[in-house]
């Protein structure tokens, strides 16, 4: 089945909108554009509403991402920047121009995710969203990939939470939904973050 017949199917079965072609309201500063494949709409995995789609950059299809829109989001935290990454020279990933590398005391987690913040004023909300009770989670619980994948990094940017899945989420609708259940529990514990400050 192609990935967009599972995306149809996907939608079909749970009630949720489809869109092969669309434009997202809403762009992540380190993700290709505002154009996606495949853009299942509505409450994911039962939560909170969101988006589920496949970037595209010219004729390719990109990665899987997550988007959710969370009131109040924007006003806790806002550019911050969390992807995976080994320590070596060779697997290291290069911090976004513009955003500044935070150092958290969790050293399991910064083994595999490498942490950044775009300006000082988010740095004290970063490190209490990203405690160890959190990377501890997210390590265990957070969208899961094979060891070159970029799944389970995410970024918060413009009052949205956007989330990387491993690149054949949309493969077969078993794939798709234990991404959607990952990305909409990460949602949740972001938007518990938020009710709470």
């Amino acid at each position: 089945m192609t990935q967009a017949a599972v995306a149809r199917t996907y939608a079909n079965d749970r009630g949720l909108e489809l869109h092969l072609n669309w434009t997202l309201p809403c762009a992540s500063p380190t993700l290709p554009g505002l154009h996606c494949a495949g853009a299942i709409i509505g409450p994911i995995a039962g939560g909170r509403e969101g988006i589920l789609y496949q970037c595209t950059g010219g004729r390719a299809i990109g990665p899987p991402v997550a988007q959710f829109a969370i009131p109040g989001l924007r006003e806790v935290i806002d550019g911050l920047w969390v992807r995976r990454s080994g320590r070596s020279i060779w697997t290291r990933v290069k911090v976004p121009t513009g955003y500044t590398e935070l150092t958290l005391p969790d050293d399991t987690f910064t083994g595999s995710y490498r942490v950044a913040i775009d300006s000082p004023r988010c740095e004290e909300s970063a490190r209490r969203l990203l405690d160890r009770d959190f990377t501890e989670w997210h390590l265990k619980h957070g969208p899961q990939g094979n060891a070159l994948s970029q799944a389970g990094s995410f970024e918060i940017s413009g009052g949205a939470l956007f989330i990387r899945g491993e690149e054949r989420s949309f493969n077969t609708a078993e794939k798709l939904d234990a991404f959607a259940v990952a990305v909409a529990a990460l949602a949740a514990r972001v938007g518990a973050f938020v009710d709470e400050a």
